[in-house]
């Protein structure tokens, strides 16, 4: 594993900075089932932010880049697919190109900066994690899904535990969105 690298990754959440929210946890828990590096390595590696909203995340996108990775190291940002396209006006339909075009236009390092939509939202990652781990609480998921953020962070780390490996394949398979920013970070991290 590239003990070097440094992947931050940007998210919408709406709380104030905490390292351990449940989707960064849970992405990080799928890409180390891929590298199977020392876990250690793995956490200093990513560093997940969050950004207080979908406007705030576009404005980082486009003016703090070089801030955020002076080194050039690369920049995940990951949007939720439906309200990123409210925010920039475009139709459901628009190719996910344009969208990720537009989210990087006016970008001052775009070729540092590396977008992910989350397909459709949040709440679909979640409501994944509540179909494939059936030991989680029926009650934690209807609170994660009517946004309770400490639910939300239960529930999808609930998944994240070392043995529970086919859960987050099976929450993979059924957010497919994840895949991609998952593999890409693996394939840095491996280089």
């Amino acid at each position: 594993m590239n003990a070097e690298l440094r992947i931050v990754i940007l998210y919408e959440d709406t709380r104030g900075p905490t390292k351990d929210f449940g989707l960064h946890k849970l992405i990080e828990a799928c890409i180390y089932d891929i590298v199977d590096g020392q876990r250690h390595l793995l956490v200093r590696a990513l560093e997940g932010r969050q950004s207080n909203g979908d406007s705030k995340l576009l404005r980082v996108c486009r003016q703090d880049i070089g801030d955020i990775s002076p080194k050039g190291h690369p920049v995940v940002a990951v949007f939720d697919n439906d309200r990123i396209r409210r925010l920039l006006g475009l139709a459901r339909e628009t190719e996910h190109t344009v969208v990720i075009d537009k989210i990087k236009h006016g970008c001052a390092a775009p070729a540092q900066l590396f977008v992910f939509l989350l397909e459709e939202n949040m709440e679909s990652v979640v409501e994944a994690a509540g179909l494939c781990d059936p030991s989680i609480s029926r009650a934690m998921l209807t609170e994660a899904l009517r946004k309770n953020l400490a639910a939300r962070d239960v529930v999808l780390k609930e998944v994240c535990r070392g043995d529970k490996q086919t859960a987050r394949d099976c929450v993979l398979g059924k957010v497919p969105s994840l895949q991609p920013l998952i593999q890409q970070c693996a394939r840095w991290l491996l280089a």
